[in-house]
């Protein structure tokens, strides 16, 4: 079954649309600049926002925003528009999604421009603790300074009350500094368990991914890989599980060593 993709339109970090493509995300993004420049194509409010952008110098960029398959990508474009359209986005969307392109605008220019700086939603990186690390002025910003892929990995965690990306929580955070949809810290037990290399004995139990990034220098998919591989970090001669046991049985695992092209086995 063919899948779709979900994706956002930002300039400057600011997110004003969300559509949907079964075609390369980077192909789709060329049409929509392609509609931007040419006046006789340009009748969407996107194309005509973008136009804008382009004019006063501003940087367009594209985003995975999730995944779906054929059957339910209506839903899920729908869901996204909403949920967005919920946390405060000023999307130009016209529709709730899930209907294709829509041509005529309903809203006047003057509308839009009144809203351009209204849409920004700076975001909390929040700890098992309930603490607030750090405040992100957008989605972007936390997703490139967090080494992830797209800022999907963040609102992933934002669907649900006790999901944890990157071993953090994420929320978006208004300016009197109150927290959407709540942290449930209701399940706040240890998740991470790192154990020697050599001997199998448990080194130290870990409450979430971030903890463990405290201690060692790894990046988020780095240590999903090591977890889910069953290997042994060569350099600190180290392996980490979410199952606890008193002592594991290292003939299960691989010894790898990382290096910036990735995971490599060693003997």
């Amino acid at each position: 079954m063919k899948e779709y993709t979900i994706y956002t339109i930002s300039c400057q970090n600011e997110i004003r649309y969300i559509g949907v493509t079964s075609t390369n995300i980077n192909k789709r993004f060329s049409q929509h600049n392609y509609n931007a420049k040419h006046v006789n194509r340009r009748q969407c409010p996107v194309h005509k926002w973008m136009w804008s952008c382009i004019n006063k110098g501003g940087t367009l960029s594209i985003e995975v925003l999730d995944t779906c398959l054929e059957c339910n990508w209506e839903w899920t474009e729908q869901y996204w528009i909403s949920q967005f359209k919920s946390w405060g986005f000023k999307l130009l969307n016209l529709d709730i999604g899930g209907k294709g392109v829509i041509l005529k605008d309903k809203r006047t220019q003057s509308s839009i421009d009144k809203s351009k700086n209204a849409h920004k939603k700076r975001v909390a990186q929040i700890d098992w603790d309930g603490n607030i690390i750090k405040v992100f002025d957008s989605l972007t910003q936390a997703a490139q300074e967090m080494h992830l892929k797209s800022i999907s990995n963040i609102t992933e965690s934002m669907k649900y009350t006790n999901k944890m990306i990157a071993g953090y929580f994420w929320r978006f955070i208004d300016s009197s500094n109150r927290i959407s949809n709540p942290v449930d810290f209701s399940n706040n037990k240890l998740s991470i368990f790192c154990y020697d290399g050599t001997t199998g004995q448990l080194l130290k139990s870990y409450r979430s991914a971030g903890a463990v990034f405290d201690d060692y220098d790894l990046k988020y998919n780095w240590l999903s890989v090591l977890i889910k591989n069953r290997l042994i970090w060569k350099k600190y001669n180290v392996i980490f599980t979410r199952s606890k046991q008193e002592k594991i049985d290292i003939t299960k695992f691989n010894v790898c060593k990382i290096t910036n092209h990735g995971f490599k086995h060693t003997t």
